[in-house]
């Protein structure tokens, strides 16, 4: 079965003989105009200037100019040849017997009952198999010579231009400058003292421990980190440089001294870090007592301290070293 576009003419025939070739409808072209090929067949729809008489069917042209009407599908005289009272309009289309599978083969260039699993044949029609792609995820690409199965990439990669096929791979910096949106740290390098790169922030607490090398500060979690660390009243009350600069109760308050208390020597000294220690009494006066490694300055008002339940107390610090010096001892009304 052949095709042609934009044929449309009125037939040099009427009654039950075959289409000959007439005049090309305004916009279109007649039989002999379209180069229509020797004994290839052709769908067809005629009908006369009021429609009462049509005709759909398969034509077999000859190339004296005449589409012979070979195989009526269906018409106004049920299944037979129309008998046209005048030249009816004939127009080569494409009708629904067309799309029946033993044509969609012929199409397709593929032999009526052929074996559609065969890669030959499916070749031939210009298709690929679909057992070509095995896996989930796995996209149809075309090498030097034939459709290839490219097997999905990792996580995050992507889709890049080869040197001759596309091939999955990560993003480096320039190419992820020109990519809006956010990338996986993994598929760009970090940053140094010496490169840009990605770098995570830190939060509050990796920033009071002072051991972290890769992380950098955001101005919210540098303020964070100042907040007062939270103490735990007791007889000999602990205190830990890595868990912040500045200490008291719960919720920014001093600490209130339930009884008289030491205040121990302080684990993971960092040279720089300073700070102030809060206090207050609970219920009655208290007295507060430093460790001795906690070395007053010239000047300092020494220990024990006395606190009234109307007063708060604070123990200003700096660490030089493996030292921690108190720089001041700041009193003032509750």
């Amino acid at each position: 079965m052949a095709f042609a576009n934009t044929v449309f003419f009125t037939a040099g025939s009427s009654g039950t003989a075959d289409f000959a070739d007439g005049v090309a409808v305004a916009g279109y072209r007649n039989l002999t105009g379209a180069g229509l090929t020797d004994e290839a067949t052709y769908s067809y729809r005629a009908e006369s200037a009021d429609k009462t008489q049509w005709e759909n069917g398969l034509g077999t042209f000859d190339d004296g100019g005449v589409l012979e009407r070979t195989t009526v599908h269906e018409s106004s005289a049920g299944t037979s040849k129309v008998d046209f009272t005048s030249a009816p309009r004939v127009m080569l289309t494409l009708l629904a017997e067309d799309l029946t599978g033993a044509n969609l083969r012929a199409i397709a260039n593929v032999e009526d009952g052929a074996d559609v699993t065969d890669a030959t044949n499916v070749a031939a029609a210009g298709a690929v198999m679909s057992s070509l792609l095995t896996t989930r995820g796995d996209i149809l690409v075309r090498n030097a010579t034939v459709p290839a199965r490219l097997a999905l990439g990792t996580q995050h990669q992507a889709l890049l231009a080869g040197a001759n096929d596309p091939e999955w791979g990560a993003l480096n910096l320039a190419q992820a400058a020109a990519v809006t949106g956010v990338l996986p740290a993994g598929n760009l390098p970090d940053a140094s003292t010496s490169a840009e790169g990605v770098v995570e922030l830190a939060v509050a607490s990796e920033y009071r421990a002072g051991t972290d090398t890769t992380r950098a500060l955001s101005v919210a979690e540098v303020w964070g980190a100042a907040a007062l660390a939270v103490l735990t009243d007791g007889s000999d009350i602990a205190v830990d440089f890595a868990a912040g600069f500045n200490f008291g109760g719960g919720s920014n308050a001093v600490l209130a001294l339930g009884g008289n208390r030491n205040l121990s020597a302080p684990s993971n000294l960092k040279t720089g870090q300073s700070g102030v220690l809060w206090f207050g009494a609970a219920t009655s006066t208290r007295t507060l007592t430093l460790n001795g490694a906690w070395l007053l300055m010239d000047g300092v008002e020494a220990g024990p301290y006395s606190i009234t339940t109307s007063q708060i107390l604070g123990v200003a610090y700096v660490v030089r070293a493996s030292t921690v010096y108190v720089t001041a001892i700041l009193r003032r009304a509750a």
